[in-house]
């Protein structure tokens, strides 16, 4: 009876043994897919083009997508900040940016909302509105937009 049990543990034994083996092994594998094998997601940095329904009109700007749900962008004159968060179809992000007078006065802000969705690893579009309020808190237009975004980072600037 004991030669019995001790050669149902080494069976266990080496069963468990092979099961680390494949476990392994598939984990080294998914490790080498690398970017490949990494699920879709907005977090990083991109440099977007942003356009205007019914205008001729087109802004450039950098974003960032952090992990922790907060958003930045900067354009060269202002810079903003916001949050983004998943949705069923992709993602939404909100934000504002400031913008001073000639004297460094506040005169207006802007007010963003866009729903997104990746169109391959490296490129997302996104629709929405721009609202205009100034410094009085006075609604000065919606605009309708659409930003088309390219991914940087140091592995492809």
């Amino acid at each position: 009876m004991a030669a019995k049990s001790g050669a149902l543990r080494r069976t266990a034994l080496r069963a468990a043994v092979g099961v680390v083996a494949i476990g392994t092994v598939a984990g080294l594998t998914g490790s080498a897919m690398g970017e490949a094998g990494r699920t879709r997601s907005p977090v990083g940095t991109w440099a977007v083009v942003i356009t205007f329904e019914g205008s001729d009109k087109v802004e450039r700007a950098l974003f960032a997508l952090e992990r922790d749900g907060s958003f930045e962008l900067a354009d060269g004159k202002r810079t903003g900040l916001g949050t983004w968060q998943p949705t069923a179809t992709g993602f939404r992000y909100a934000f504002r940016h400031y913008d001073v007078d000639d004297q460094g006065v506040f005169d207006w802000e802007l007010r963003g909302v866009q729903d997104g969705a990746l169109t391959s690893a490296d490129t997302f579009t996104s629709n929405g509105t721009g609202t205009s309020v100034d410094a009085d808190g006075t609604v000065q237009g919606v605009f309708h937009t659409r930003v088309e975004a390219k991914r940087y980072s140091i592995q492809s600037p």
